[in-house]
């Protein structure tokens, strides 16, 4: 109607046939429906297929919210001067970090959430990216409890108070003293080493995030301690032999050089390089702290802890993955924590007893006695070794299978994109 009338207002003396053609090309349009896909470049329209993050074919989002075409102008992606609408959505609003996201997590080429997504002010696509961190965390939550993680939680975020700590950390000495007798590249003894003293360092983190009840925080470290632990002995288990020694006449540990390519391929070792580089860059302190200022002033809802903790959402969606790739690991491997400080301690008892420069030998007699020792440990270390190589073998098979299927691009339905929401974040 406003068209009709500024034609009416300028063109007064206008021969009547022009209305008449503007009321049957208005009839006509409508007659097509408003889905009708635009690329005339003038009016701003165009091809969605041009876009790596393709657009909506409507800009305006009729097909969003199904709006007769006469009423499509008051949605259009700009600042509004005045009236009902006044808010600014699409392009006017969204960030790169915004187009990265709904990339990799979204399904762009459904047509109605691509138009959905691009018809967003920018309180709606903050509430879409906590709503899509839910979503996606949800279902690291029903797998978190399934798994034993032994006195982890009990320590609330302070790894050197694990019962075992001191023997993690000596068993990670001695590895790399082996690594280094047989002239064998340190690197993946070192990156456990610096994921545990990583983990150690950001005791205050953690333990403000049990003190907060930050759950993303708490499950964080929990997963990542005991990643240490099991990558620990699964070394043990993959790159230790302990075998007789002619020259000697007891048994002497040896590294098998095949089992450190399979470390270095191995998911747990992966993501722990993944959690040095995410706690180099400050990603695991940025993601966690405004979490733990949010919950400590007592946001309560969506809407509140968005504004609280807007700037951690996108680092919160990267780390994710990570927590995601060691939490099914140990969902399918099952695996007690006792079974992994088992085959640690033979190690330790291995190496205290190696017959070259140990004062415990002082005659014959204690010779025998100490090979009688080493053939204990080593047939216990045996069973266990290789039960847990084929175990965390199996593991991760099953793991990659389960996060491959879990990894579908999300519909614009299964999120919430409303700011008023009263669904309070999981993490």
């Amino acid at each position: 109607m406003i068209l009709f009338e500024r034609i009416n207002e300028d063109n007064n003396n206008t021969d009547g046939r022009v209305n008449s053609q503007l009321t049957s090309d208005k009839a006509e349009a409508n007659q097509n429906g408003d889905n009708m896909i635009m690329s005339d470049p003038k009016n701003g329209f165009e091809n969605p297929a041009s876009h790596s993050i393709p657009k909506p074919a409507n800009a305006i989002g009729s097909a969003a919210n199904n709006q007769p075409p006469q009423q499509q102008q008051a949605n259009v992606p700009q600042p509004q001067v005045n009236g009902p609408y006044n808010r600014a959505v699409g392009e006017a609003v969204m960030t790169q970090q915004f187009k990265d996201i709904i990339s990799e997590h979204m399904d762009i080429t459904d047509y109605k959430t691509i138009t959905r997504l691009y018809n967003l002010d920018e309180a709606e696509q903050n509430t879409a990216l906590l709503s899509l961190t839910n979503r996606l965390y949800q279902m690291i939550v029903n797998k978190i409890d399934t798994f034993d993680k032994g006195d982890i939680a009990h320590t609330k975020g302070d790894i050197t108070k694990l019962p075992k700590y001191k023997d993690l950390c000596e068993c990670v000495a001695v590895l790399m003293g082996i690594f280094e007798k047989y002239h064998e590249d340190t690197k993946p003894v070192q990156e456990i080493s610096n994921a545990i003293s990583n983990i150690e360092n950001l005791d205050d983190v953690f333990t403000q995030s049990y003190m907060a009840k930050v759950d993303f925080g708490q499950v964080m470290y929990e997963t990542m301690t005991l990643a240490c632990i099991s990558s620990v002995s699964y070394m043990i288990a993959a790159c230790i032999e302990y075998v007789k020694d002619p020259k000697k006449d007891g048994l002497t540990i040896v590294l098998d050089k095949t089992g450190v390519s399979k470390v270095k391929e191995h998911l747990l070792y992966e993501n722990i390089c993944k959690f040095n580089t995410a706690c180099k860059t400050g990603d695991i302190e940025n993601a966690l702290r405004p979490l733990i200022k949010a919950r400590a002033r007592n946001f309560v809802g969506a809407l509140g802890f968005i504004k609280a903790a807007a700037i951690a959402i996108p680092l919160v969606l990267a780390l994710i993955p990570m927590i995601k790739d060691v939490v099914y690991y140990f969902f399918a491997a099952r695996q007690r924590v006792s079974v992994y400080f088992d085959i640690q301690g033979d190690l330790l008892e291995m190496n205290a007893h190696e017959l070259e420069e140990n004062p415990d030998i002082q005659t014959d007699g204690d010779r025998k006695t100490v090979i009688r020792k080493q053939i204990a440990i080593a047939n216990s270390f045996h069973k266990i070794a290789d039960k847990l190589a084929v175990e965390a073998r199996t593991a991760e098979n099953k793991a990659t299978t389960e996060i491959k299927k879990d990894d579908k691009k999300q519909k614009i339905d299964d999120i919430d994109t409303d700011p008023s929401s009263s669904d309070g974040p999981l993490f």
